[in-house]
């Protein structure tokens, strides 16, 4: 394995309402610390960036999201087009094209 390994996960999808999604389901953690690195290098109407919990399946998920708009948000979503915002979030700068550490 790389010492420094990145996944991507892109698509050529325009639409609004399409966010490219990769579930990894090997592993079940009941408690846990993750930190990771991202960078938002694509993306035409909202570039963004995010990690996926609790994912029953392609549609019905929990997701932190940091967006070039300025904003990192926790999203419960259902249904794939039904998104609750649980009112968590703050605004700050999320640069294109820049690694950015999510850890919590």
């Amino acid at each position: 394995m790389a010492k420094h390994s990145v996944l991507a996960v892109q698509s050529l999808d325009l639409h609004s309402d399409h966010f490219p999604l990769l579930l990894f389901t090997n592993e079940i953690f009941s408690d846990f610390t993750l930190t990771t690195k991202f960078k938002i290098s694509g993306g035409v109407t909202d570039p963004m960036a995010g990690v996926v919990l609790r994912a029953q399946d392609e549609n019905n998920y929990y997701v932190v999201r940091a967006s070039t708009e300025g904003n990192l948000l926790w999203y419960r979503v259902v249904g794939r087009q039904s998104y609750e915002m649980l009112g968590i979030g703050v605004r700050l700068p999320i640069p294109k094209d820049g690694w950015q550490v999510l850890a919590g």
